[in-house]
């Protein structure tokens, strides 16, 4: 009879370590063997392919909706453009029309010149006389 202080930790009982295949969504035995006839059964093997497949058609599915995307954003973007040629650049002429058919710009150093004076000269302080 040995008491439990004699015991030796190789001496406890251990469970056998598992592994779960994430294909077939089983326990096996985690060795060498176990691992191997379970990987090369056809239970597996067709698991695996289905999983594969299923990649596959994911994958397609996806390259499908972004070029479904990118068509219907070409397609706002023409009836956008069609739309803006239609009725802003010959009505309304705002500044980015007159760029698009590179007309004249209306004459912006006229009406910006006393900002720039004032910036060439520098912050005045209050009270000071202004420049000549």
């Amino acid at each position: 009879f040995t008491s439990f202080r004699d015991l030796r930790m190789t001496e406890y009982w251990k469970s056998q370590e598992h592994h779960f295949c994430k294909y077939c969504k089983c326990w096996i035995n985690d060795n060498k063997v176990s691992r191997s006839i379970h990987e090369n059964g056809t239970r597996h093997k067709q698991a695996v392919e289905e999983k594969l497949a299923e990649i596959r058609r994911k994958q397609i599915q996806d390259v499908k909706v972004a070029k479904d995307e990118s068509h219907w954003l070409k397609k706002m973007e023409e009836a956008a453009l069609r739309d803006y040629k239609k009725k802003d650049i010959k009505e309304s002429r705002d500044f980015t029309a007159k760029l698009y058919n590179n007309e004249d710009l209306p004459d912006v150093d006229a009406k910006y010149e006393s900002i720039r004076k004032s910036n060439e000269v520098g912050p005045r302080l209050p009270g000071e006389p202004e420049p000549k």
